[in-house]
């Protein structure tokens, strides 16, 4: 089984337009390993038409993923010229293989696995399980040395799959539903044994639901004060539901006269030590605290970039304080990457030191 995906790109606009990865990753996670990715320029017809032709004979899957308003009439152009016929919703008979045209983003990724992905596993009589980690801060070391340990107990009869968005990781365990479940629960231990310690969830449950989940357990209240941040802890908890029975209140206290007038900053704390400092962090972690309306709370201050403040501080250094019953902890980062990145990146640890307090 040869399984190909073909991304039809506009020249003009950059080698990663479209974003076909979301597709791809869905066909990785519905267990269809891709063997090539190929980049076509979206009107060269004809390549198109000649690299088909070359994959049909492969016994297995070619998608065909281009952006959405040019998937229609590449659909059509395709079944005009190769007489397709319809096998399912998405899916078309080709040759020995089987062909779909996809649109990019999370359209496609629907597709594949609401559709494609179902339509194939009836055909090829499939089924695939899964195991999932998410984890926060993983480095890449710990994550190859995992993945190589359980490699080696499964050899090819498990198939890993990690992606990593702004320290929030995600590694996939997929094998066949024939597999021994001991060999599969041996591999989960495995894993485990060398990066627990990052892993929020042993399912897909993003970190923002993990932590309301452990407040809700505890029936505990939540709090942020966010300064470099900007809000988004608060707005990566409201979004989920039902959060309205945990979470108290999110001060985005971007000023150092915020600091001090919402959350009683010290003003000679901002003067000896500065904004972005472990003991403003702490003081503001505090006057989430002393509101009294709060059980569980973090504080976030930081330099986002793309330039330092006049201290001189590196861009990218952030202190994130996380407290539970009046404790306030507190710890020191330096993330690389642009403005974006940075931010985000601290969003995700500022909810992890959460979720670990509330897991203790």
């Amino acid at each position: 089984m040869r399984n190909v995906c073909i991304v039809l790109r506009n020249r003009k606009n950059g080698i990663l337009n479209p974003d076909f990865s979301t597709v791809t990753d869905a066909f990785l996670s519905g267990g269809y390993f891709l063997d090539e990715v190929r980049l076509l320029p979206y009107d060269r017809v004809n390549e198109l038409h000649a690299a088909l032709r070359a994959e049909k004979d492969g016994n297995g899957v070619i998608c065909v993923c281009a952006d959405a308003v040019l998937t229609d009439d590449v659909r059509r152009n395709l079944v005009q010229t190769f007489a397709l016929s319809p096998e399912a919703d998405g899916l078309f008979s080709f040759g020995a293989a089987y062909l779909c045209v996809l649109p990019a983003g999370e359209v496609g990724k629907k597709a594949v696995e609401e559709q494609i992905v179902p339509a194939l596993n009836e055909r090829f009589r499939m089924r695939y399980d899964r195991m999932i980690l998410r984890m926060v801060g993983a480095p890449r070391e710990k994550v190859e040395e995992a993945i190589g340990q359980a490699y080696a107990l499964s050899g090819d009869a498990l198939d890993y799959n990690y992606n990593e968005t702004y320290a929030d990781g995600r590694l996939e365990v997929i094998y066949d539903a024939a597999t021994p479940k001991m060999l599969a629960d041996r591999v989960m231990r495995t894993l485990l044994s060398v990066l627990e310690e990052y892993v929020y969830a042993l399912d897909d449950t993003p970190l923002a639901a993990r932590v309301y989940e452990g407040l809700k357990l505890r029936k505990y209240k939540f709090a942020v004060a966010e300064s470099f941040t900007g809000g988004r802890v608060s707005a990566a908890m409201v979004r989920v539901p039902g959060a309205s029975d945990v979470f108290s209140e999110g001060l985005n206290t971007y000023s150092n006269r915020s600091k001090v007038m919402r959350l009683g900053v010290k003003e000679d704390t901002l003067k000896r030590y500065g904004a972005v400092s472990a003991q403003t962090a702490h003081e503001m972690a505090e006057g989430l605290f002393a509101a009294g309306d709060c059980d569980v709370c973090v504080a976030t201050t930081g330099i986002a970039g793309p330039r330092s403040d006049s201290t001189k501080k590196p861009v990218g250094l952030c202190y994130i304080a996380a407290g539970i019953n009046g404790n306030i902890y507190v710890n020191e980062y330096v993330f690389r990457g642009d403005r974006e990145c940075i931010t985000q990146t601290a969003v995700h640890y500022a909810l992890f030191a959460a979720y670990r307090l509330l897991k203790e």
